[in-house]
């Protein structure tokens, strides 16, 4: 039994998409794994090899135009990569084989439906997210009305016809039975941190943040489906006192609207830097008093971000801006993690952080969120599919 996975970006890329299915694929016990990808990494220059193995697991590069930070080369790009893609599984795969595809490029359930049929093989969705509803959501100009809905039906059309959805929160799940999918066609698997990600008390050697200020950290993609405008009023009141020091590292639309703002601005304490490699990942996440999350009102049944899981790892308080109606604001809440606020309030947003930096997580969640409990619920799936 062979198992093909798809996505746009994998091993050595450090996106959060190619990083948790490289671990995945390392840690899972199947006989023969394959993984499609493009030949560029997200956030770096220059080519990676057509075909490569690692761990054990043969990587196959298939060429597509690299993406830039506009919409029409993203678009360009997720056109090249499913012509190349439909082309190479065509003529790879045979029947019996099972086909894992995640979400980067959008739509892939849909635009690999016709190769499910053809070929006669088993489809598991791995949902990282949910389109085309993201997009509706950010008012994309050609995502409306008539055409939304069709899309949204072929889109549900496709998940029943697969063998396996799998999606990354209670709120998706409940989204997309309400939407029209089988329930019994969903499960539930939560990401995770690498267990190499854990509390080691703040150390700084490696970064070099100012010691004697309380460190305000977001860590990671900043899209549009963040709330990075609420994220520019929090700068402007700690640019105005010395207590606190924002570390923003990462990239994406809104982590270039805050730089821009803060040279404009000339505002202090604030500091950005790039991706970091992953072995001082689990420094920089400890060096941090206070972990931001973001996700804007609206967008809780389509996405949960992944960076939840690694702050947990390193017991750190949350301060997350977006509805505080959703699972992570109630997790939050529930277990004491931190505050979750729906927007910032310039006058009280110091105060808030003071009583968010005192919060102290009691309760060890690895016990409900963990990388080998997500492996085993992905063994037993895939297992369960390839039957």
């Amino acid at each position: 039994m062979r198992y093909y996975f798809v996505n746009k970006y994998f091993y050595p890329d450090l996106s959060a998409t190619s990083q948790k299915l490289t671990e995945l694929t390392d840690d899972l016990e199947l006989k023969e794994m394959h993984v499609v990808t493009n030949r560029y990494l997200y956030r770096a220059e220059g080519k990676l090899d057509k075909v490569e193995e690692h761990n054990g697991v043969i990587i196959h590069r298939i060429p597509s135009l690299r993406s830039a930070d506009n919409l029409l080369s993203k678009v360009l790009s997720a056109l090249t990569f499913y012509i190349s893609l439909l082309v190479f599984l065509v003529v790879n795969l045979r029947k019996g084989d099972v086909l894992i595809a995640k979400t980067d490029p959008p739509m892939l359930s849909l635009i690999l439906l016709p190769v499910m049929k053809i070929k006669s093989i088993r489809m598991v969705n791995w949902l990282q997210d949910i389109f085309p509803e993201i997009a509706m959501r950010l008012d994309y100009p050609f995502l409306k009305g008539f055409f939304a809905k069709a899309l949204i039906s072929l889109r549900n059309y496709s998940l029943n016809h697969a063998d396996r959805n799998v999606v990354v929160s209670e709120d998706m799940r409940k989204y997309l039975v309400e939407s029209g999918v089988k329930p019994e066609k969903i499960s539930v698997v939560h990401n995770w941190c690498s267990d190499a990600i854990k509390k080691i008390g703040r150390k700084n050697k490696a970064f070099n943040f100012p010691e004697h200020k309380k460190i305000i950290m977001y860590a990671g993609n900043m899209g549009r489906a963040h709330e990075f405008y609420e994220f520019g009023k929090l700068i402007c009141e700690v640019s105005r006192q010395d207590e606190f020091c924002v570390v923003f590292i990462g990239g994406g639309v809104g982590f270039s609207y805050l730089k821009k703002m803060t040279n404009e601005k000339a505002l202090k304490n604030i500091i950005f830097t790039d991706y970091v490699d992953g072995s001082q990942l689990n420094e920089l996440l400890n060096a941090a008093d206070i972990h931001l999350i973001s996700m804007r009102k609206g967008f809780q049944d389509c996405l949960m971000p992944s960076k939840l899981y690694c702050i947990l790892n390193v017991r750190k308080p949350i301060m997350f801006i977006g509805d505080v109606s959703s699972s992570l604001a109630n997790l939050i809440a529930q277990y004491d993690l931190g505050l979750a606020i729906a927007e910032v309030d310039r006058e009280t947003i110091i105060d808030k952080l003071r009583i968010t930096a005192e919060k102290t997580q009691t309760d060890d969640l690895t016990s409900l969120f963990n990388m080998k409990k997500s492996v085993d619920m992905w063994q037993d799936i895939l297992e369960d599919t390839a039957r």
